[in-house]
């Protein structure tokens, strides 16, 4: 007898990798049965027919609220489809996954429907190829995640269609988190972020060089911001430490000084990566326009003298209603190699 014959109340529910189509339509079966699941986390979807647990998303439009794809490979993107009419969907999470194209019709006319939703899908005469270079030139229209309040993507591939339906227009989005996206390549999220997350109070967000400048305007548009954390990925698509020579950007001290001037005035934290090494004057022109409501901030900076910083945050705080501050620093050295300066790294901490 199946699982979906006995329970009926399950709230929260994980599948881990599925085996094979029959397992899959027992999962489904499951899906399908509920009253009101609201969590659902997929992992480890490999193998070919894996996207056909979309098909039990429609049982679940008003009760899901919560959904992760951790490490799966998916040869449609139906599913991204199913959970864009999830009415109270608030938080989406996509960790190392990918979406695989074969045409979304195709998909109706190969006999998978909603009256048979455990059926193998048959062999298709196309061949599968990265949704990406499809759907970037597809008709094909895309439903905005409108509900949700919480994004997470890291190191997935997706349509940048894809990507810009889950930040669409009139977002309630409060928090995203991008880590190792690629914004050469998909160099429309981050102005769509700062076109539409007016709702937005945290921002997690792995960024290079080249792409700091892009943050510029999400600081000026998304005024509610309390919570910004730029993670340091460096060696990643090939950045290390070094001196910013490339005059075609924004350089790290170009760009603190333009966002000193328009921070949001309830922000909390900001977090800055160890790739950005900045001046003394850049540093000191942040805080000093930093608002009151800064109570965490970390940040790398290129000095002689360690105290000239610890003076200005043990100011800052002073000045900002007297308040205690814990101040740590470390210092390191580029490569080991004494002829580099040395990078010092300062957390402060105001209360």
């Amino acid at each position: 007898m199946e699982l979906s014959n006995y329970s009926k109340n399950i709230l929260n529910l994980e599948i881990k990798k599925p085996q094979n189509d029959q397992n899959i339509s027992h999962w489904i079966n499951l899906i399908n049965s509920q009253k009101n699941l609201q969590k659902l986390k997929l992992e480890l979807f490999y193998n070919h027919d894996s996207y056909k647990i979309a098909l039990s998303i429609p049982s679940q439009y008003h009760t899901l609220k919560e959904v992760e794809l951790v490490d799966c490979k998916f040869t449609q993107t139906i599913l991204l489809d199913e959970l864009s009419k999830c009415s109270n969907l608030i938080s989406l999470k996509i960790k190392d996954c990918s979406f695989l194209n074969n045409n979304y019709n195709n998909i109706n006319n190969n006999n998978i429907n909603r009256n048979d939703r455990g059926d193998k899908s048959p062999t298709s005469s196309y061949s599968p190829s990265y949704f990406l270079d499809y759907i970037e030139h597809s008709s094909y229209i895309i439903n905005n995640f409108k509900s949700l309040k919480s994004l997470y993507i890291s190191k997935s591939q997706l349509s940048q269609k894809y990507f810009l339906s889950f930040i669409g227009q009139d977002s309630k989005l409060e928090k995203i988190t991008l880590s190792l996206i690629d914004f050469f390549k998909y160099p429309d999220i981050i102005p769509f972020i700062s076109f539409n997350c007016f709702q937005l109070k945290i921002l997690e967000i792995v960024l290079v060089e080249e792409t700091f400048e892009k943050i510029i305007p999400i600081i000026e548009n998304c005024k509610l911001l309390e919570e910004i954390s730029i993670w340091e990925k460096y060696d990643w698509i090939g950045h290390e430490f070094y001196d910013y020579h490339d005059n075609n950007f924004l350089n790290p001290n170009q760009v603190i000084k333009t966002i000193s001037s328009i921070l949001p005035k309830n922000l909390k934290k900001f977090h800055f990566p160890q790739i950005f090494n900045f001046s003394y004057e850049g540093i000191k022109f942040f805080i000093q326009n930093s608002p009151i409501t800064l109570s965490d901030l970390r940040f790398y900076i290129i000095i002689d003298d360690k105290n000239d910083v610890i003076n200005l945050l043990e100011n800052f705080a002073y000045n900002t209603g007297n308040r205690k501050s814990i101040i740590k620093h470390s210092k390191s050295r580029i490569d080991s190699d004494f002829y580099k300066p040395i990078h010092h790294i300062f957390v402060a901490k105001f209360f």
